[in-house]
C-alpha cells in the first residue's frame, strides 16, 4: 500500500515573511533592524527636515554675526600665513570649515543645514536604542528638527550647528561602542578621538569631552585584558592629544599662551564684573575703566557684562597691552576679586545656571523680548509657541531625576542605563563649565546639549501617560465588574 497523503499542516501554507518583517526586533541583526527603521520612521524625518529647512530658508536668509567676521578673518590668516596682528581668541575649527567652503557662505549655509538633518536623524537613533520605543524616538527627533530656535542657529554663521553635528556623531559611536561592550574595534575609539578633538577645537567648554568618552567607552572592558584596554585607550587620546598638542603649539608659538583661546580671562570676568567695587587695590586703574565702561554701556541699554570686551582698547592704550597680555591680567583680576567675595561669585554662578535653561533666540532681532517689542505678530506667535513648549520640556527634563527617586513606576531597570547617565554627564558637564566660567548668553550653550534634554523629556512624558493610561483602565475595569 501506497503511504497515505499527508494534509498540508495550517502553517505550511503561511508564507515566510522574511526576518527584516519580523516584528520582534530584538531577534533580527543590526543590517534587518536598520532596514525596517529606514523604511518607516527615517524616510519621513528626513522628509519633514528637508521640506521644513527649504520653506524657512525663503522667509530667512543666513545671517553673520559680530563673531563670524573674527572666524573669516583667522581663516585668511590660515590662508595667507600672515600671522600679523593674530590674537588667538577663537578656537580655529569653524574658520577651517570656511576655509574648506573656499569661503563661499551659501555653502556654508547650505552644509550646516545638511549637517541639521543628519543630526535629526541621529538624535532619532540614539533616544530610540536609550528608550526602545520609536514612537518616542520619533518625537524626539521632530522636537529637535521642527524647533525654531535651532532653525535660527542654523542659519546664523556661528559654531553651533558644527558642534551640534559633532556632539550628536560622538553621542551615537558611544552608544554604539556600549551596545557592542568588550567587542567594539580599536579604529572606533580612534574615530570618537578624532571627532573629540574636533569638538573641543569648536567649543572650548568641551575640554573634558576625552575624559568623559574615556571613563565611558572604557567601562564596557574593565573585564578585558590590561592590554587590550591599554589598545583602547591610547587610541582614543592619540588623536586627541596630536591635535590638540599642534593647536596648542601653535597658540604658543603666536600668543605666548598655551590655551585653546585667549579668551579664559575675559570670559571669568564676566562674573566678577557684578562686583567689581570689591577688586584688589593693585588693579584700581584697571577697575575705574571698567566701573566709567559700565555707566556708559547701561546708558545704551546693553548688558552690563558686554563691557568686559567692551573696554579692552581702552586698557590696550592705558596699560600698553596686547590682547593675551589684557586676558592675562583680566585672568588674575577676576581669580583675585572671586577670592575676596566668593558667595558673590557663587550668586553670580546660580545665576548663569538659571539662564542655561531659558529659551533661546538668536533671530535679528536678537532674543524674544525683542521680537515681543517689534511689530510682527507672525514672530511673536511664533516665539510665544516656542518659550512655551520649551519651558515646558525643560521642566520635565529637570524633573525626571526627581521622580526617579520619589515615583515608584519610575524605578525601572531601563532608566538606571549607562547611556542614560553619558547624557546626564555630558549635559551637566556642558552646564556646569559654561556658567563657571560664563554669565551671558547661556542659553546658547545649552543648544548643543538641548536635543538630548529634549529627549530625556519626551520619554519621561510618554512613560507618565502611558502609567496613568494604565491606571485608567484597571479603574474602568474595576467600575465594569
Amino acid at each position: 500500500m501506497g503511504r497515505a497523503k499527508q494534509k498540508p499542516s495550517s502553517q505550511s501554507n503561511k508564507k515566510t515573511k522574511p526576518a527584516h518583517f519580523n516584528p520582534d526586533m530584538t531577534n533580527t541583526g543590526f543590517k534587518e533592524k536598520l532596514y525596517r527603521i529606514w523604511a518607516n520612521e527615517i524616510s519621513l524625518l528626513l522628509t519633514i527636515s528637508v521640506i521644513s529647512r527649504v520653506i524657512f530658508s525663503f522667509v530667512y536668509t543666513p545671517k553673520k554675526w559680530p563673531p563670524t567676521y573674527m572666524y573669516l578673518e583667522q581663516a585668511k590668516q590660515f590662508v595667507s600665513g600672515d600671522f600679523t596682528g593674530y590674537i588667538g581668541r577663537l578656537t580655529p575649527m569653524y574658520s577651517f570649515f570656511m576655509i574648506a567652503t573656499g569661503f563661499n557662505f551659501e555653502l556654508l549655509a547650505v552644509l550646516q543645514k545638511v549637517m541639521a538633518v543628519v543630526v535629526t536623524i541621529l538624535v532619532f537613533l540614539i533616544i530610540r536604542n536609550i528608550s526602545g520605543s520609536k514612537k518616542i524616538a520619533f518625537i524626539s527627533a521632530l522636537a529637535y528638527t521642527l524647533n525654531p530656535s535651532q532653525w535660527l542657529f542654523e542659519s546664523a554663521y556661528l559654531t553651533e550647528t558644527v558642534c551640534i553635528f559633532l556632539l550628536a556623531t560622538i553621542t551615537y559611536m558611544v552608544i554604539r561602542i556600549l551596545d557592542e561592550s568588550h567587542s567594539a574595534r580599536w579604529w572606533k575609539y580612534t574615530i570618537l578621538g578624532i571627532l573629540s578633538a574636533m569638538l573641543l577645537l569648536t567649543r572650548p567648554q568641551y575640554q573634558f569631552m576625552p575624559l568623559l568618552l574615556l571613563i565611558f567607552t572604557l567601562w564596557p572592558l574593565r573585564k578585558a585584558s590590561l592590554i587590550r584596554i591599554t589598545i583602547c585607550a591610547v587610541s582614543l587620546l592619540l588623536p586627541v592629544a596630536v591635535l590638540l598638542g599642534s593647536w596648542l603649539a601653535f597658540q604658543h608659538k603666536h600668543t605666548g599662551r598655551v590655551s585653546t583661546t585667549i579668551m579664559t580671562g575675559t570670559c571669568l570676568m564676566y562674573h566678577p564684573i557684578n562686583f567689581i567695587e570689591y577688586a584688589p587695590d593693585e588693579y584700581s586703574e584697571v577697575k575705574e575703566i571698567l566701573q566709567n565702561g559700565i555707566a556708559e554701556y547701561l546708558k545704551r541699554g546693553n548688558s552690563y557684562y558686554g563691557v568686559v570686551e567692551a573696554v579692552i582698547p581702552e586698557i590696550q592704550r592705558t596699560k600698553g597691552m596686547n590682547w593675551a597680555e589684557v586676558d592675562s591680567m583680566y585672568l588674575s583680576m577676576a581669580v583675585a576679586t572671586i577670592k575676596a567675595k566668593p558667595l558673590l561669585y557663587l550668586k553670580s554662578v546660580t545665576k548663569a545656571t538659571a539662564r542655561f535653561f531659558k529659551p533661546a533666540w538668536y533671530s535679528r532681532q536678537f532674543g524674544i523680548r525683542s521680537v515681543m517689542a517689534g511689530d510682527r505678530l507672525s514672530s511673536k506667535i511664533i516665539a510665544v509657541g516656542y518659550s512655551v513648549v520649551h519651558l515646558f520640556l525643560m521642566a520635565t527634563f529637570l524633573s525626571f531625576l526627581l521622580l526617579l527617586v520619589v515615583y515608584p513606576p519610575f524605578r525601572r531597570q531601563e532608566f538606571f542605563q549607562d547611556k542614560v547617565l553619558y547624557l546626564y554627564c555630558l549635559i551637566i558637564m556642558t552646564m556646569s563649565v559654561q556658567s563657571i566660567l560664563v554669565l551671558g548668553e547661556n542659553s546658547r550653550y545649552r543648544i548643543c546639549v538641548e536635543p538630548y534634554m529634549y529627549g530625556i523629556a519626551v520619554w519621561c512624558l510618554w512613560r507618565l501617560a502611558e502609567e496613568l493610561l494604565e491606571r485608567t483602565k484597571i479603574q474602568t475595569s474595576r467600575l465594569s465588574n
